[in-house]
């Protein structure tokens, strides 16, 4: 596991956390937390997309809002509807 993120690939997020930067690793409820609070929002007014059951169990109890990950169309249109995106 790498403990950074290409500057490319971080450029496209406001922010880009990792757990051993903030001291406590999924699925912690404590990581969403943390990365609400960097985001200047609580966890509730976050939406967290994880593959894992655990993580989204973590983020769940942070308050966060959770959407699993199967496939990326299905994510995608989750997503869209949780924030009232207007479709493609």
């Amino acid at each position: 596991m790498s403990d950074a993120v290409p500057d490319d690939c971080a450029a496209l997020f406001d922010v880009v956390a990792l757990g051993p930067a903030l001291g406590v690793r999924k699925p912690d409820p404590e990581v969403f937390r943390r990365v609400a609070d960097r985001l200047g929002l609580t966890p509730a007014e976050c939406v967290v997309v994880d593959d894992l059951p655990a993580n989204l169990q973590g983020a769940r109890a942070a308050g966060a809002v959770v959407v699993h990950h199967r496939d990326a169309a299905t994510t995608i249109a989750e997503v869209e509807i949780l924030l009232d995106l207007p479709p493609p």
